[in-house]
């Protein structure tokens, strides 16, 4: 079976996909222009409606998942995600966190690095 990576048609390493009659395009004309959009009859069949649209299925069979998502589904606004909201609370640290600029280094480490930068130094310059 040739797929996407195997099949002529995709040589060129871009397939176009027909949203119209779900098929792969071998070619396309950008001077014609792209055929109006239909709803396909695979998915009018499930979910009701006709090509231009009208779907009269509006949530699966057993409900959906997650309340956010059936508002989302259930919403008929041209925006739909500006009445959506997180109402998940966020859950607090379990610890605080000391930021990492407040961690005082020892003079060990001062004094090694000023002596391992000073001889970088010197052997560079030599």
């Amino acid at each position: 079976m040739a797929g996407c990576d195997t099949d002529p048609k995709f040589n060129q390493g871009l397939g176009m996909f027909s949203l119209n009659n779900h098929t792969w395009a071998t070619n396309y004309d950008p001077e014609a222009g792209a055929a109006p959009y239909q709803v396909h009859s695979s998915i009018t069949n499930a979910i009701g409606g006709n090509a231009t649209g009208g779907a009269t299925k509006r949530t699966p069979d057993a409900g959906f998942s997650s309340d956010d998502l059936r508002k989302l589904m259930s919403s008929n606004q041209q925006n739909p995600d500006a009445s959506m909201t997180n109402t998940t609370a966020p859950e607090p640290p379990s610890a605080p966190q000391k930021p990492i600029n407040s961690l005082p280094l020892s003079k060990g480490a001062i004094a090694g690095t000023v002596v391992g930068v000073t001889i970088s130094a010197l052997i560079i310059a030599i």
